[in-house]
């Protein structure tokens, strides 16, 4: 069904677990309604929205080879921008440039295990100041604390930034880096350290000790 978020993003939702009755035997399995999922992107109200998400509770990777494809080839054609997931014990985001579509998974956010823990990720979309991003946490048992998950690949620092033609304006190339190193005392303020040295279209990255 679709989801009307607001003026500028549209949300339709995938029920991707009517066919998923054995957890241990689904991987690469799953199918789903291929002309219900049509019908619900090609809804006049989710087309007009500038930034259109999809989400399920399945990643890709868990459907069935042939319904898998079928379903980047509607995104491509229905100009989808993000695919949010999950169903997996390690965070994941990767940029399909052949779609242009971010497929983003959350690691579950459950239990407390060491090998295991909870996760949740934060997204920002800002099209006007080129910053869009998620940022991927753990639950440290160890500190009992939400720190940076620093296990995703493609997300440095545990932070990444959405490479999609509707969020980077200016190639990540011409950007400038702020590095946060600042151990001891308050935060930094970015903002004013942005202002004093003319920095703008800035990456930042921070430490989470």
């Amino acid at each position: 069904f679709f989801h009307e978020f607001d003026e500028n993003i549209g949300i339709t939702h995938l029920n991707t677990s009517w066919m998923c009755y054995d957890s241990n035997n689904e991987s690469g399995k799953l199918h789903i309604g291929l002309n219900s999922v049509y019908n619900c992107l090609n809804d006049e109200r989710f087309q007009a929205k500038p930034i259109k998400i999809v989400i399920g509770h399945h990643r890709l990777s868990d459907f069935n080879k042939t319904v898998g494809n079928h379903l980047k080839s509607l995104f491509k054609t229905k100009d989808i921008d993000l695919y949010l997931g999950g169903h997996c014990h390690d965070a994941t985001v990767i940029y399909d440039p052949s779609i242009k579509v971010e497929f983003c998974s959350c690691r579950q956010a459950r239990v407390e295990d060491v090998n295991n823990p909870a996760g949740f990720i934060i997204g920002d979309i800002n099209t006007e100041s080129d910053q869009s991003c998620f940022q991927f946490l753990n639950w440290n048992v160890e500190l009992a604390k939400w720190t940076y998950d620093y296990t995703v690949y493609f997300a440095k620092h545990g932070k990444y930034y959405l490479k999609g033609e509707k969020f980077t304006k200016v190639p990540v190339v011409n950007r400038n880096v702020i590095v946060d190193l600042k151990m001891m005392d308050i935060p930094l303020n970015y903002e004013e350290i942005m202002n004093q040295f003319n920095i703008h279209n800035s990456a930042i990255y921070s430490s989470s000790i």
